[in-house]
């Protein structure tokens, strides 16, 4: 399945549509579109995942180093009604509090207590975000893959 990006500006920031599947097949397009996003807003970068049929850990790592990179720069990353496949992704991962739903309605403020969860869970994204940018990409069978072994 190929992957359908629009980007378009708005009020709230640069709105990246995506439909389709995101995994290592469509992550260069991915990340272009993401990079593309980022450098064309100073404030956000709004991402509506609701057309997202599939989404793996080469599709959710762009998406995570775009939100590290956004933070350290004072700027925001806002996920908009992602998937059923990507809320589990995202739930899987522990991710889901870092990456909030941007349909979610306003709130009073972290607690004191979910502020330190929300900054190790930050933590946790930045750490994947790098173990994802320098993992090997393969194209083939496990490296580890067990086969049987010759008949002597």
């Amino acid at each position: 399945m190929q992957v359908v990006i629009s980007l378009e500006n708005t009020d709230d920031g640069t709105l990246v549509r995506v439909a389709g599947d995101l995994d290592a097949a469509t992550r260069p397009h991915w990340e272009a579109a993401l990079s593309a996003a980022a450098a064309a807003d100073p404030h956000a970068v709004v991402v509506d995942m609701s057309r997202v049929t599939f989404c793996d850990a080469a599709g959710l790592a762009p998406l995570v180093g775009l939100h590290s990179e956004l933070r350290g720069s004072g700027r925001r990353l806002v996920l908009r009604s992602p998937s059923r496949q990507v809320r589990r992704l995202l739930d899987l991962t522990r991710l889901a509090p870092v990456m909030a739903d941007g349909d979610a309605g306003p709130s009073s403020g972290p607690s004191p207590r979910s502020a330190r969860r929300s900054a190790r869970r930050s933590a946790l994204a930045d750490s994947f975000a790098g173990w994802m940018s320098s993992a090997p990409a393969r194209t083939g069978p496990a490296s580890g893959a067990l086969s049987p072994s010759p008949e002597p």
